[in-house]
């Protein structure tokens, strides 16, 4: 049955910023970060959420698959990207435990003191600022350091890596795993981020979620480095950084300025970020901050910008393998430990969540041909809800034992594709087609009529190409109609279309692009009506053409490739699945979409 609803704004829950105040200098805290595995994520504290560019790429999430559906195929957050983006350790014990009734003492336990109220074995993220966001003398005993410590990783699980939905607080369960900082290194924390970032993910593309509150800085980092086209601005430190760009301050802005002095503005090329130079004793992640011209306006970027980029991104678009040789081999040891992990179909545990890991669906993005790949397996969502003192290990004991033989589970390239890519190709492309969705949403109706306001780099470069083309035939009707003068026009509007198609910042030179479908009205800005379905799961069978609304537009793509792949009477309206709609309309509402058959 078909509904009308508004689709509400997604909201981002995360606290970066805020725990990036919590400064660490002790040395006897810092060893104890190392040997809890936290030493080096907790340098990524600094990097600004670009809200519209994640809401974007939520829209394409899909929770079946564990991954983002383009155009070009599917993509998706690795352990490869966890354990070299931020350095988090993807292989040790699942995160597991045993859920407590009594949390205030454990709080008193490896605290010192517990605050008054703890709802829900929740304690606010204030309190935890209040009472131990301070310097510790150098000589402190060894009690107060550890309490310290515990502090600050607990207040970096609750604003960073796992936020809690109220924005707030932290769940003090997370205070099981530090009793011992060696036995808490000991853990798969990255392999637990990611489950969790899945869930979330997958929680928000569907209808009646709007709260996302995952390590929503591992996801923006993963799409700078692996879509060019959406990355900001970025600075190449000149040769002999002065003294200013090394200095430490403590205003953000006044960091950014003397950087500047000491760098030229560059564009966002690849080989730009490969040669960038990481500070020392970092992972991957630590590079972006450093090189950024201004994170100050990241979250004024209108999501309309980068619709229309991922709408027409294409293979040349994507750097597959951001990662270089040369990078790696400079990262800690933590980066690069057990590398074959990163090919592994296993489960994902976060105590009470398990998701599904699957490189074998984003082959190309380990420089690999893609083959078509088995389906996912789906697991059940579970909740705390109702479970005190609920033993997760036992409950989850299946996919504990798939983790067990994770090293047994590592997905290779087919042998057999090596002799035709090319045909590979063609055949991974056409079974995509037949099982991805999409459609996010459609109006259901058209705003009132107003102005057209340019937004994204590309409207701005379409709507001055269709005033010099509107000048061009208001001139041809005002002279004498003759042949000659038809002909020079039309030569010069044929001009002016050639142009634009070849000069787009982020589109290949001569590669046609599919535009969107053109609409009388600007849908920027407002909330609309949304006509919407429960959403089908994306499933790998070949799936038969549904009827539609008269009303819906169909968004079929074209062939990302059409070298390759030649599919004589497909559509070449908009590519990818995103009608216009303003920010407060953006949630992926993934309805059943029409399916092209070949």
């Amino acid at each position: 049955m078909f509904s009308l609803q508004i689709v509400p704004r997604i909201r981002l829950i995360e606290h970066g910023k805020a725990f990036s105040q919590w400064t660490v200098t002790h040395g006897s805290v810092l060893a104890l970060l190392r040997d809890a595995g936290m030493y080096y994520v907790s340098r990524l504290s600094r990097v600004i959420i670009d809200h519209a560019l994640l809401r974007a790429l939520i829209e394409r999430w899909r929770p079946e698959t564990q991954t983002f559906h383009f155009r070009i195929g599917e993509m998706t957050i690795t352990l490869r990207d966890v354990a070299l983006l931020a350095a988090l350790r993807v292989d040790g014990e699942p995160v597991t435990c045993t859920t407590l009734r009594d949390y205030t003492r454990l709080c008193v336990q490896l605290l010192g003191q517990a605050p008054d109220h703890i709802q829900a074995g929740c304690v606010k993220l204030k309190w935890l600022r209040v009472t131990f966001m301070r310097d510790i003398a150098s000589d402190a005993p060894q009690e107060v350091v550890e309490r310290y410590t515990r502090a600050y990783i607990l207040y970096l699980f609750g604003s960073v890596l796992f936020p809690d939905p109220s924005g707030n607080k932290v769940n003090l369960k997370w205070l099981l795993f530090l009793e011992d900082f060696r036995k808490c290194g000991q853990f798969a924390w990255g392999a637990a981020v990611l489950a969790h970032i899945y869930r979330e993910l997958g929680k928000v593309s569907l209808m009646g979620h709007t709260d996302c509150c995952c390590f929503l800085a591992l996801v923006q980092l993963w799409a700078w480095e692996y879509l060019p086209f959406v990355r900001p601005r970025i600075f190449a430190p000149v040769e002999n950084q002065c003294e200013a760009g090394g200095q430490s301050t403590e205003s953000e802005g006044q960091l950014a300025d003397e950087r500047r002095q000491c760098a030229h503005p560059v564009e966002s090329a690849p080989e730009v970020i490969q040669l960038a130079q990481l500070p020392e004793d970092s992972p991957v992640g630590c590079r972006w901050f450093s090189m950024l011209v201004s994170t100050s306006k990241l979250k004024t970027s209108n999501t309309e910008t980068y619709r229309n980029q991922l709408d027409l991104m294409k293979p040349s678009n994507v750097i597959w393998n951001p990662y270089s040789t040369a990078v790696i081999n400079a990262l800690p040891d933590i980066c690069r430990d057990h590398q074959e992990l990163w090919m592994s179909r296993t489960p994902l545990i976060c105590i009470e969540t398990v998701q599904m890991h699957v490189p074998d669906r984003v082959m190309r993005q380990f420089d690999l041909l893609q083959h078509i790949p088995e389906p996912v397996e789906s697991i059940a969502a579970v909740t705390r809800q109702g479970k005190v003192a609920e033993n997760w290990q036992a409950h989850h004991h299946s996919h504990v034992t798939r983790w067990q033989q994770r090293q047994q589970n590592i997905v290779t390239e087919h042998g057999e594709l090596k002799n035709a890519p090319k045909q590979a190709l063609v055949a991974y492309m056409k079974w995509y087609w037949r099982v991805t969705r999409r459609w996010i949403i459609t109006p259901s109706q058209q705003p009132e009529d107003r102005p057209c306001q340019e937004q994204a780099p590309l409207e701005f470069a379409l709507v001055d190409e269709i005033r010099c083309i509107h000048k061009i035939a208001t001139d041809m009707t005002r002279s004498e109609m003759t042949i000659e003068a038809a002909r020079r026009a039309l030569d010069q509007i044929a001009a002016h279309c050639s142009g634009i198609i070849q000069n787009l910042s982020f589109i290949p030179n001569g590669v046609s692009i599919p535009l969107p479908a053109p609409t009388a009205r600007s849908t920027t800005d407002f909330k609309h009506k949304i006509v919407h379905r429960r959403r089908n799961p994306v499933n790998d069978q070949t799936q038969e053409d549904n009827k539609r609304p008269t009303h819906r537009r169909r968004c079929d793509h074209t062939s990302p490739d059409v070298e390759v792949l030649e599919h004589p009477g497909s559509s070449s309206s908009r590519s990818d699945c995103v009608a216009n709609q303003s920010d407060d309309t953006i949630q992926s509402q993934n309805t059943d979409l029409t399916e092209k058959q070949y």
